[in-house]
């Protein structure tokens, strides 16, 4: 049948209408998409920062509170016991921390004023990474913490001559000490702490006691364990160890089940909204909600107990 000019001008004209809209519907479609998917994109991530920030926070507290963060502990521990352990080979690292005992300035008296000697790695692990200057190596030298320096006005600087008396487990000292560094403190402890050299120690040996800290995988020991090492090399022996359970710089379980308890409920609706292209009558918002405070719920209550058996409380070191 023949066609008349006007119907095929009227035909191009709608086809090349058509053709535009869909172009400009589609391009608007995948920009939109893009900017959703970025957007979506940005929102996990912050999200999942958020949630490995809250934890990295938590985990550095309680590890504050226990006073370490080795993965073991064991106290009042001779050094005999010490070597022994130290060269069994059951450890990456180990080393310890003398308490010596007290010390009184002209502004600061009493048992939190107390006096420590270990080499700087070891006081890293319990919170009193350097700061500044170098570790004590001299008779006279000192290494004070943060609180110390706030206790005594905030003036007290690296090669500051201090006046102190120093009281250990035998003997008593008044001189004038040199202030060779300052290192951080442990601020969920109330004690203010100054270091002294190995050759203080050796010159002075007394003290209160003495604890044992070793690095090894978190996970590969438990406090049995530990109590075997030290029955290995001495059947005898009574020493108390314990495994620190907020050691490491890892996630713990109940974040990393949180964090997965998130992104598989992310995948579920992603698949019912897929789903429900095809399907109209599901309803994806439906399942939103709950969805995610199951998945909440699941992750809090294994961030909360990850393991029964712990109590932190109970674990904090015997100052």
């Amino acid at each position: 049948m023949r066609r008349t000019s006007g119907e095929k001008k009227v035909s191009g004209g709608m086809v090349r209408r058509l053709a535009s809209n869909l172009y400009h519907a589609d391009r608007r479609r995948n920009i939109t998409a893009i900017a959703a998917i970025a957007l979506s994109s940005m929102l996990i991530i912050m999200a999942l920062s958020a949630i490995l920030s809250i934890e990295a926070a938590m985990r550095r507290s309680r590890q504050m509170l226990i006073g370490t963060k080795a993965e073991g502990v064991y106290t009042f521990l001779s050094y005999n016991w010490f070597e022994a352990l130290r060269d069994s080979g059951h450890f990456d690292a180990m080393s310890m921390v003398f308490h010596l005992g007290w010390y009184e300035t002209a502004s600061a008296t009493g048992d939190e004023h107390r006096i420590y000697s270990t080499d700087a790695e070891t006081a890293s692990w319990n919170f009193n990474e350097l700061l500044e200057g170098s570790w004590a190596e001299n008779v006279n030298e000192i290494v004070v913490d943060a609180r110390f320096v706030q206790e005594n006005g905030g003036a007290v600087k690296v090669g500051d001559t201090f006046p102190i008396t120093l009281k250990t487990g035998l003997h008593e000292y008044r001189q004038d000490m040199v202030i060779c560094g300052i290192c951080a403190c442990n601020e969920a402890l109330d004690e203010t702490r100054i270091y002294v050299s190995k050759a203080f120690l050796d010159k002075d040996l007394s003290g209160f006691g003495q604890q044992a800290f070793c690095r090894f995988e978190k996970g590969k020991y438990t406090d049995e364990d530990l109590k075997n090492f030290l029955r290995e090399v001495n059947p005898y022996a009574d020493g108390n160890a314990f495994v620190n359970p907020s050691a490491g710089d890892r996630p713990e379980p109940g974040y990393l089940k949180l964090i997965a308890g998130l992104i598989g409920h992310f995948l579920s609706v992603a698949a019912i909204h897929r789903a429900s292209e095809s399907l109209p009558y599901l309803k994806c918002h439906v399942t939103l909600l709950p969805g995610i405070l199951l998945a909440t719920l699941i992750g809090l209550l294994s961030m909360v107990y990850p393991n029964r058996g712990t109590d932190i409380g109970g674990r904090r070191l015997q100052r």
